[in-house]
């Protein structure tokens, strides 16, 4: 952190600044002293801000500057997700599953999905497609899928075209797969080589199939190549 006027910071944060209070952590953490900057935020957390309760449950969740300790983890980012921090309930989703607990993994995703939050996006879709933790439901799972690629996410595309392709809808599938190989995106041009090999969803052309998986070659895909 370069120009830190170090005393203008510590007294904003004294004060109660959440911004300053991150800044002069993040000072800390960069002086290499993990410790006094896991002392900063728990000493000023009292301030109720979330951004600081979510960053004190990082510092323990991780052990940085003091003992690992996932139940203070989980309280501090439960704050911080009642206050309305997407980000927050997006690891309590993530520490539910690693716990194997799935009883409040839909409403800790579900404000991510309101605010447009990819990966809660990404995981909730995850947990749909496979009845993790909810009742399966693919059609829900495209839905998330489609708003993920809204954001800009084109993995996405790939991923909603191998959801039809099982289903054999070879059709839709075919039409995700070439908006995915629109953008480049690897297995998408993979999966579409395929289609074009197969005559699934789409005249059988071995060139085309050629031709894709070249592409898909010059973009690193190794089972292009095969």
């Amino acid at each position: 952190m370069e120009n830190v006027d170090f005393l203008k910071l510590q007294e904003k944060a004294q004060f109660g600044n959440a911004e300053a209070i991150i800044h002069l952590a993040d000072y800390y953490l960069e002086l290499n002293n993990p410790k006094l900057a896991f002392q900063t935020l728990e000493r000023l957390s009292t301030n109720g801000d979330k951004d600081i309760y979510s960053r004190l449950a990082h510092f323990y969740e991780k052990g940085i500057g003091c003992d690992i300790d996932i139940s203070k983890a989980k309280k501090y980012y439960r704050l911080s997700f009642d206050m309305g921090d997407e980000k927050s309930g997006y690891q309590l989703a993530r520490i539910s599953i690693k716990e194997g607990s799935y009883e409040d993994i839909g409403i800790y995703l579900s404000l991510g999905v309101y605010n447009n939050y990819l990966p809660a996006i990404k995981m909730l879709s995850y947990l749909y497609l496979n009845g993790i933790g909810l009742l399966k439901n693919e059609n829900v799972a495209i839905n998330l899928l489609n708003k993920a690629s809204e954001l800009g996410d084109i993995s996405s595309y790939d991923e909603i075209g191998k959801i039809y392709y099982s289903k054999k809808d070879y059709l839709n599938a075919v039409h995700y797969f070439e908006l995915g190989t629109n953008y480049f995106e690897p297995n998408a041009i993979y999966h579409l080589a395929i289609c074009y090999s197969k005559g699934e969803g789409a005249h059988l052309d071995l060139q085309k199939a050629i031709n894709l998986y070249e592409i898909g070659i010059s973009k690193g895909h190794a089972r292009c190549a095969y």
